[in-house]
């Protein structure tokens, strides 16, 4: 059986419910409302841990590290100054779960805020999940990615530190808990609050915030030279394939860069990644609008999943 409650603020909240014997409480996130950059993180392993003793890999700090590149990529200006990703709050509910153990994290940053959960966001996170560095396994231990992209949906809602979700006989390790484990502080609890979007240093710019005039012209550009669907910016694009543009060979876990630049009114597009960089390979193609299709296209579907590259 589900309520609703209503407080008069976040600390509120905690202050009341300090003491609940039974916790299951959640955070609606509002269809319109703004959110903090946040992720849903899980995997199964056999054991928590191998036979020598040590940790199985629950593959938390990758995530952190491919989370924060990937947004540095998809959006320049977190590159040019890349402080709000300074601050990351994770919570965890990993336990045994039957035959396997279920590595359970959720990731907050709470000074990148989103006007929405389910636009920008959900399309960074659908590309995530895509990554090769971001697959684990599952309960049956079947490939999966880690990133849940499940719930970045209208009127949201998610867990909340100190809860579990509904048990007949909930015991204290199955609350969501900090990762790894600090004080309760009001501070820290309300870091722990997607909605709590009071310390955000960054708001991320939508889409449709980015189709300016110069925006617009690359794009076209782009389309005359056989890239469609590649977003752009005046500064920096940067996606995820299979093939690469310059030699055509396979790019299997590597990050391909589109870098546009303008001389003398012609708009030039280079292309690299790191197999190129090895072995200086770049290619610059001077690009207006007389100029023909390339003998290669590049499709770049509509929830930002990796390009493939298709012969004309």
């Amino acid at each position: 059986m589900k309520t609703f409650a209503y407080f008069d603020s976040r600390d509120d909240f905690f202050r009341e419910t300090a003491y609940t014997v039974h916790g299951n409480f959640y955070e609606i996130i509002p269809a319109d409302d703004p959110c903090c950059l946040d992720f849903d993180v899980e995997h199964y392993s056999p054991s928590q841990f191998h036979a020598d003793g040590s940790p199985s890999d629950n593959k938390l700090a990758i995530t952190i590290v491919t989370i924060c590149h990937e947004a540095k990529c998809q959006w320049p200006e977190l590159a040019v100054n890349p402080s709000p990703f300074e601050q990351v709050v994770v919570t965890t509910a990993s336990g045994s779960a039957g035959a396997a153990y279920k590595h359970s994290f959720h990731i907050n940053f709470p000074l990148v805020g989103f006007i929405n959960n389910h636009k920008a966001l959900r399309t960074f996170a659908r590309h995530l999940s895509s990554l090769d560095a971001l697959q684990a396994m599952s309960a049956k231990f079947q490939p999966m990615a880690l990133i849940d992209i499940s719930v970045y949906s209208r009127n949201q809602n998610l867990r909340i530190i100190e809860s579990w979700k509904h048990h007949p006989r909930p015991t204290k390790e199955m609350a969501m808990e900090f990762s790894p484990p600090r004080l309760h502080t009001m501070e820290s609890l309300l870091q722990t609050l997607v909605t709590n979007v009071l310390n955000v240093t960054h708001w991320t710019r939508e889409a449709q915030e980015q189709d300016n005039d110069t925006v617009l012209n690359i794009r076209s550009l782009l389309h005359t030279a056989g890239l469609d669907g590649v977003g752009g910016t005046t500064e920096l694009v940067s996606h995820h394939i299979f093939l690469c543009p310059c030699t055509g060979q396979r790019v299997s876990d590597q990050r391909s860069t589109l870098k546009t630049e303008c001389n003398q009114s012609i708009w030039h597009i280079k292309y690299s990644h790191d197999a190129c960089k090895k072995s200086g390979a770049t290619i610059m193609r001077s690009l207006d609008q007389g100029e023909t299709g390339t003998k290669g296209r590049l499709w770049m579907p509509s929830d930002w999943r990796p390009l493939h590259m298709t012969v004309a």
